[in-house]
């Protein structure tokens, strides 16, 4: 009985290894898919910049909890709705549309409610600041206008936003 039970403790550990080793394969995933969804920026590499930024504020502490729990399979619901806002913008911007059609505004508070519901309570404040990076920095720039193929997306974006909030 002994051995048996030996046995039988020996296989759980087995499976205890395997599932220890999935979990841990599955994290190493997660953390490149965030990387995959910015077209191969990494956000970690300015965990630093963005700590010191906005450390101290609650979108900033909301996120960081909210992102800290996401799986792969949310990381790839985020990076297909994030696509799908940019892709509709951007058809909207190509038809000619102007940042004041109410097709455009509807995406810009779509957007908002995006950043809201994966990362923070995103007010119309906080949506102003980012629409102004979006047109500062370049690694928005990059990210939103997917490295060139949605060339002048992310002022069209930002000037949208700008306009949503009367400014």
């Amino acid at each position: 009985r002994l051995v048996e039970r030996r046995d039988q403790i020996d296989r759980m550990l087995g499976d205890l290894d395997k599932a220890i080793h999935r979990q841990r394969t599955k994290q190493e995933e997660i953390r490149q898919d965030p990387k995959d969804m910015f077209d191969g920026f990494d956000p970690t590499s300015v965990e630093e910049e963005t700590s010191r930024r906005w450390g101290d504020t609650p979108e900033y502490q909301q996120s960081i909890h909210r992102t800290s729990s996401y799986e792969e399979q949310d990381w790839r619901l985020i990076e297909e709705e994030q696509t799908g806002l940019y892709e509709a913008l951007y058809a909207l911007m190509q038809q000619g549309a102007s940042v004041s059609d109410d097709a455009v505004q509807k995406l810009v508070e779509a957007h908002r409610a995006f950043i809201s519901r994966w990362f923070y309570d995103c007010s119309h404040e906080r949506h102003r600041s980012l629409a102004l990076m979006y047109e500062q920095d370049e690694r928005f720039v990059r990210t939103i206008e997917a490295k060139g193929t949605r060339p002048r997306l992310a002022q069209f974006l930002s000037q949208a936003i700008l306009l949503e909030h009367g400014n």
